[in-house]
């Protein structure tokens, strides 16, 4: 067993870790940090996101989808990326996959099963929503319409 000194040096240790670490990333010129020194083009523009709210306390509104301006495309690519996330698959998997494991999601998350329990229902009408919602748009980025 470590005596108590032993492990006060160790929280010690751990904390000045922590605190060199937390430092590294406030000091933002040694580091590079901003918009501009990510390589994903989705921290870029969370990053520029946080900035903004971190500016006014709000966020811009989203841009529109159907524009053909390079952010509004690359905001759109992300956002089909979480919905492949939200029906619990890689992004890109074929159609029938996502037709699958939508039902799949949707069946054990459908709201008439849960509405003994209002808490539990209140959530499963949530997460259906976000589940059709998710649906409608890889569907339509895979061109099978609305």
């Amino acid at each position: 067993m470590l005596s108590n000194t032993m492990q006060r040096e160790g929280m010690v240790d751990i904390f000045d870790r922590l605190g060199n670490f937390i430092r590294t990333i406030l000091d933002e010129e040694a580091v590079g940090v901003g918009p501009d020194s990510f390589t994903d083009p989705d921290q870029s523009a969370a990053w520029e996101e946080l900035e903004q709210y971190m500016e006014d306390g709000k966020s811009e509104p989203k841009p529109d989808f159907s524009s053909s301006t390079s952010a509004a495309r690359q905001e759109a690519s992300a956002l089909i990326r979480k919905d492949f996330r939200n029906l619990e698959l890689t992004p890109g998997a074929p159609m029938e996959e996502v037709q699958k494991n939508y039902k799949k999601l949707l069946t054990a998350f459908h709201p008439d099963r849960h509405a003994s329990n209002p808490e539990k229902f209140r959530t499963a009408t949530e997460v259906t929503k976000k589940l059709n919602e998710s649906y409608q748009r890889i569907r339509s980025w895979y061109g099978e319409g609305s």
